[in-house]
């Protein structure tokens, strides 16, 4: 027979034992449902990107059967190179021989002065009023830039730097006194030849200016050009410096020996498309020509302009249809609608 304290025990052994199954069972189910979980969650989460893979891939491939197209639009493009020109001449100093209050017939200037013609009127302290007159016919104006004899071929042909900068030219008062011996204005000599330096940088396109000893300016985008005779040149570098004749001398030029100009180098007609729409293979450039509803890469030859466009001078013609995006373009069909 057993004895009570088996009893007992055994008991206790078995309650514990029943306790601690039913534990287990609790985390056993705990851990299957937390494992259930994850595995749905991972199902969704693969369902999903399956789902935007497919979306996207789709997607792709609706933008690729319909891209963006442009047409090429006609353009004229005008070669415009800024130049800096320095103004050379024969001038002279008029100096009062007589002091007193200076006044002006004519007023400051500049205006053209024949050999004779009165500039300038002085009232001396004895009351008297002397006629100040030139020797040569040319342009006079009332004032000086402090660079008279001073500034000449000679000084600024010199080396490769830029041009000095060029003080302002300061006009004498009407009614100022002046000594003796003080200048009332200069007289630049007529006629002479309008000589002038000009820095610039060497683009394509000069040497043949250069070659043909003619050179084509204009003062503004939208002035006509005109020709000036090249009457030396040297260069260092990318650093160009002309020794110029220029057509023409108005007497509004004496005003400053310091004047900016365009290089004219002709215009290059062609079309006008946007520069995404070019890419480059092999070394050469390219586009994707639209013809219907197909898509086919063409060889090009142009040069980029400002805002982003492109100037196409072979390969297209006005009104021809090209993808707008060329690095992501491709040959073949696409959807126009």
């Amino acid at each position: 027979m057993e004895t009570p304290s088996f009893q007992v025990f055994s008991g206790r052994f078995l309650k514990e034992s029943g306790i601690k199954m039913a534990v287990d069972e609790r985390e056993g189910q705990v851990a299957r449902k937390r494992i259930l979980q994850f595995v749905y969650f991972v199902c969704v989460f693969c369902i999903a990107g399956a789902s935007l893979f497919v979306y996207g891939a789709w997607w792709k491939r609706y933008l690729d059967q319909r891209p963006d197209l442009v047409v090429a639009k006609p353009y004229v493009h005008s070669d415009q190179v800024p130049v800096e020109v320095v103004l050379l001449w024969r001038e002279q100093v008029v100096h009062s021989p007589f002091g007193g209050r200076v006044r002006y017939p004519e007023g400051p200037g500049p205006f053209y002065a024949a050999g004779k013609d009165t500039v300038a009127m002085i009232d001396a302290a004895n009351g008297k009023t002397y006629a100040l007159t030139v020797e040569s016919p040319g342009y006079f104006v009332a004032g000086l830039d402090g660079m008279e004899g001073r500034w000449g071929y000679n000084t600024l042909w010199q080396g490769m730097s830029r041009f000095p900068k060029v003080s302002s030219l300061k006009l004498i008062s009407e009614g100022a006194m002046l000594e003796k011996g003080d200048p009332v204005g200069k007289i630049v000599y007529q006629p002479q030849p309008l000589r002038a330096l000009a820095y610039l940088e060497a683009v394509s396109g000069l040497e043949e200016e250069i070659a043909s000893h003619r050179l084509y300016l204009k003062k503004s985008e939208t002035a006509l050009p005109f020709e000036a005779e090249i009457r030396a040149v040297k260069s260092m570098g990318k650093v160009v410096k002309m020794y110029l004749t220029l057509p023409f001398f108005p007497e509004s030029l004496i005003l400053s020996r310091k004047e900016n100009y365009l290089l004219y180098l002709g215009e290059r007609k062609g079309v006008v498309i946007p520069e995404s729409a070019v890419f480059t293979r092999s070394g050469k450039l390219w586009v994707y020509h639209v013809e219907g509803d197909t898509s086919r890469s063409r060889e090009i030859r142009g040069m980029p302009l400002q805002k982003g466009r492109f100037l196409v001078t072979s390969g297209l013609s006005p009104g021809e249809t090209v993808l707008a995006h060329g690095e992501k373009g491709k040959e073949g069909v696409i959807r126009i609608w």
